[in-house]
């Protein structure tokens, strides 16, 4: 099938859902009046409370929640095949995740811009909000964590995006200060800047591909040197003269002439003793031959081959030679040999050192007012991305690749769990995301200028961030050059699930259309998809430790042992560093984040379930005839994430995972609290609804 039928079908169901449902839940539903005074301006601060015209607020609210997680989610869940994964993109955007956003932003406006764990308090009940704070702090958390070593692994594996994301944070700041200060107009600035934004892209593609951060965190001595495994089960005897070329840390190979030996420890010492004799080539470390190392493993039967130097450049690496007499290339020039250079070990230390430069810069941009930074940022990287997407799917319609994709996988691999429910947890934002209401929430509602913004706002932008998804689709599923390509990489759920397959899928596939489409050259549309990658996963990152900061601020209230957390600089440096513990903390399964990842996502699905059911009952209190169109999509996240994390528990526990069995277990017990203080809240409203609405009123701004 072709990929357009794909693209025709998504954008016209999202332009269609815009026209006539965003009007039916703005008018009749909701009914936004812009007579209201809204919170920007009843609190205006300056700092989190600030009129805002709607299309600077549409892409604030539009990068921050269009993060890395709607291309993860598509990237893996095409293991089920396209159709399931475009049915719930599409479908999930128009009925649950734009009306979650969209009603979220109003609720929250129209009661004075506080978080939805505020208005839980408000809506269900005190108990509620306290249980409900707890579950915010950990999405959180673990988002902080997550997308910080995101940002840092593709800082790490595309430094050409080093240049162009710090330049645009600068020009963001002194654009914040001419709008704001000198009271310019914001339009053509911002378009300089993104013009000024895609020269720096090409600048870093061309120029700064070797870009390495100093390592912060070295890696252990025994890892600092590159090494070669042969096949197990090598070959253990060598002829006179047997010929081979080493290559040493990505310098000159070397010819060896090699003298006869037998059994596996003569054949390593002959090896060993022929490339130390050996002189180096011209500008090569010479210790990488002199201290370079050989031997065999009697139980695998294989050879270790160490080179002796410890850069970040140490690497082994062997060639045939057309020689006589010809041997066997003992194991190590063959499919089955293992490289391993000291590249990847000093990654994985430049990847921590990100971490702490990318929490020290969420920590100043979750307290820094909002137009310095937060608002001309977040609209320079709308423009950016939504010319970046506009490109993809230009070149998708000019290249118009076939699907190599199934439409349905019958056979995902053995160990890939069913598709339902797990579909609907794993495609989250694209679809529907609770981490979204807490943006809505958080920090949206607090910019709103007039209640009629919010229906572009947030019914609008989550309809952009489904176009990411739906793309994100795309170039996992059109991307690959054959079917056999796409099966490959997808042979199992947990080599589909990795997170650089899930980014190389997106990076590989979206680059794709560029190049084959609008004729780009591959490293330049390899460095721009990148970009908008970061650039969404970086808006993310400080909106949600800016989030994290009035989590702690509400959490304030309610003990007095806590109120120093009322200091948002305080709360704010809470906010960005102990998400450290996460990346920095290990057990043998590796580090905490990764533990706790596997549970983000139905704990994610099921907070967007308690944002539903704080909608449902705030129309139940209004007494509105169209409480179902929240009530129902309620009732269905809450079955779906239920039942996955039922599953995920089941999982847990007979796989010996008991940290994850004991958090899911928790977090179970935590969502299903929460519904339960929704149904005495509900007794309560039948046995006196005008009471509540009494209530309500009275809280709400006039």
């Amino acid at each position: 099938m072709n990929s357009v039928a794909l693209v025709v079908f998504g954008l016209t169901a999202f332009a269609l859902a815009y026209r006539f449902y965003s009007r039916f839940l703005a008018d009749r539903v909701f009914g936004l009046d812009d007579e209201r005074t809204t919170p920007a301006h009843a609190k205006q601060d300056n700092v989190d409370f600030v009129p805002t015209d709607r299309h600077v607020l549409f892409g604030h609210h539009f990068t921050s929640i269009a993060g890395a997680a709607p291309i993860l989610g598509p990237a893996i869940a095409v293991i089920w095949g396209w159709v399931p994964a475009l049915l719930w993109i599409v479908f999930g955007t128009i009925l649950i995740g734009a009306l979650h956003d969209f009603s979220a932003l109003f609720v929250s406006t129209r009661n004075g811009g506080t978080t939805i764990a505020d208005l839980t308090g408000k809506i269900v009940g005190k108990r509620a909000r306290v249980l409900f704070l707890l579950l915010v702090f950990f999405l959180a958390w673990i988002v902080i964590a997550v997308f910080a070593v995101v940002i840092g692994s593709l800082f790490t594996n595309y430094p050409e995006t080093v240049l162009p994301v710090n330049f645009e944070i600068l020009v963001a700041c002194a654009i914040g200060f001419v709008i704001y200060k000198l009271k310019a107009k914001l339009l053509g600035p911002s378009l300089v800047a993104l013009v000024l934004l895609y020269v720096m892209v090409w600048v870093g593609a061309e120029y700064t591909k070797g870009f390495r951060l100093p390592v912060l965190f070295q890696p252990p001595a025994a890892a600092r040197s590159g090494k070669l495994l042969s096949q197990e089960n090598a070959p253990t005897r060598l002829i006179q003269g047997t010929q081979l070329a080493v290559a040493l840390d990505g310098a000159e190979p070397v010819e060896l002439t090699l003298p006869a030996a037998e059994g596996g420890p003569a054949v390593a010492a002959a090896l060993q003793a022929a490339v130390r004799a050996q002189t180096p080539p011209a500008g090569a470390d010479p210790s990488a031959w002199s201290g370079f190392a050989c031997s065999w493993d009697p139980e695998a039967k294989r050879y270790t081959c160490v080179s002796g130097s410890q850069s970040e450049d140490s690497a082994v690496r062997f060639l045939p030679q057309a020689g006589t007499p010809r041997a066997p290339p003992l194991g190590l020039t063959s499919e089955g040999a293992l490289a391993k250079p000291a590249v990847g070990a000093y990654k994985t230390g430049r990847v921590k050192t990100w971490v702490l430069l990318l929490l020290g810069y969420s920590f100043l941009a979750s307290v820094l007012p909002v137009w310095l930074l937060l608002q001309p940022r977040d609209y320079i990287n709308s423009h950016q991305l939504f010319v970046g997407l506009g490109a993809m799917y230009l070149g998708v319609l000019i290249y118009h690749p076939p699907l190599v994709a199934p439409a349905i996988n019958t056979s995902p691999g053995p160990d890939t769990p069913f598709w339902f429910p797990f579909l609907f947890i794993t495609i989250a934002c694209g679809a529907i995301s609770g981490f979204h209401g807490l943006v809505a929430s958080g920090t949206t509602s607090k910019q709103v200028d007039r209640e009629s913004d919010a229906r572009m706002i947030g019914y609008g932008a989550t309809l952009g961030e489904g176009t990411l998804a739906l793309m994100a689709l795309l170039a996992c599923a059109a991307g690959f050059a054959s079917s056999e390509e796409w099966h490959h990489h997808y042979a199992s759920w947990g080599a589909a699930g990795g997170l650089g397959a899930k980014l190389g899928a997106f990076v590989k596939g979206g680059a794709s259309f560029l190049h084959n489409g609008l004729g780009m050259p591959v490293a330049f549309a390899k460095a721009v998809i990148a970009v908008i990658v970061i650039s969404f996963a970086a808006t993310t990152l400080d909106t949600a430790t800016r989030i994290q900061r009035f989590v702690f601020e509400e959490l304030a209230d309610t003990h007095q042992a806590l109120h120093p957390l009322k200091n948002r600089y305080f709360a704010a440096a809470i906010a960005a560093f102990t998400p450290l513990l996460l990346v920095f903390g290990s057990n043998d399964a590796g580090p905490y984040w990764k533990a706790l990842w596997p549970i983000f996502g139905a704990c994610n699905q099921m907070l967007g379930c308690l944002v539903l059911l704080v909608v449902t009952f705030y129309l139940l209190r209004k007494q509105s005839r169209f409480w179902f169109v929240a009530g129902v999509p309620c009732l269905f996240l809450a079955g779906m994430t239920s039942f996955a994390m039922i599953q995920n528990l089941r999982a847990y526990l007979s796989g010996g995972k008991h940290l994850l069995a004991g958090l899911s277990l928790l977090l179970l017990v935590l969502s299903l609290w929460i519904l339960l203080e929704g149904i005495l809240t509900l007794r309560g409203l039948k046995a006196g609804p005008a009471a509540g609405e009494a209530t309500l009123a009275a809280e709400e701004l006039q």
